[in-house]
């Protein structure tokens, strides 16, 4: 999710609930999930229900067993019901066949905050990262692959030098491209991969 939109570290995370993201499907079929509202950072000051918040990434389905997606509505579908906190603790023990993986406590902001450097600690990487890094590859992914600056909209940055300031919203089309670079797939879904989709909905 992090790298899909761009998101800053911590920052607002803490205030998600579970109708933050929701899922859609554009003019051409394509499912995506994006935010229900504006999602406040650091360069865009207000609340997260600010529908004038300039930009709103996509995060598209790739068709594929990986497809985060899908991953994100298993992963809401395991939710505590009794809270309305996105990020939730889970349960120390969970089996996949359970109806509920987590807690009704939330995570606290400190834990989202060293969610990635937790994790690099415990893969043993050869560096510890952080949530800042996942946001830099976001950047990266789209600029290796020709994205102009200037159309780098998805990170939020306030002017171009900072990677934002655009006159016009990317089409349908562009974000369907931005989501699979950074996804690591091909823009158009191959006949298997239909299959694939259709068969868990």
């Amino acid at each position: 999710m992090m790298i899909s939109f761009g998101l800053r570290g911590r920052e607002n995370q803490r205030q998600f609930t579970k109708d933050t993201l929701e899922i859609k499907t554009d003019d051409r079929g394509h499912e995506f999930a994006q935010f229900a509202h504006s999602e406040t950072t650091k360069n865009h000051r207000g609340d997260i229900s600010d529908d004038n918040f300039e930009k709103n990434p996509r995060m598209y389905s790739t068709y594929k067993p990986d497809c985060p997606v899908q991953a994100l509505k298993s992963d809401l579908s395991k939710r505590n019901p009794t809270t309305n906190d996105f990020f939730q603790l889970s349960r120390p023990k969970v089996d996949a066949n359970d109806e509920i993986w987590y807690t009704s406590r939330p995570l606290g902001e400190k834990m989202l905050n060293n969610m990635t450097k937790d994790m690099s600690k415990v893969a043993n990487l050869s560096q510890i990262y952080t949530n800042h890094c996942v946001r830099a590859t976001t950047i990266n992914i789209l600029a290796h692959a020709g994205i102009a600056v200037r159309d780098m909209k998805i990170t939020g940055h306030k002017c171009e030098t900072s990677l934002s300031s655009y006159h016009a919203d990317p089409s349908g089309k562009q974000k369907r491209k931005y989501s699979a670079l950074l996804q690591g797939h091909d823009e158009t879904p191959t006949p298997q991969q239909i299959m694939y989709i259709l068969q868990q909905a």
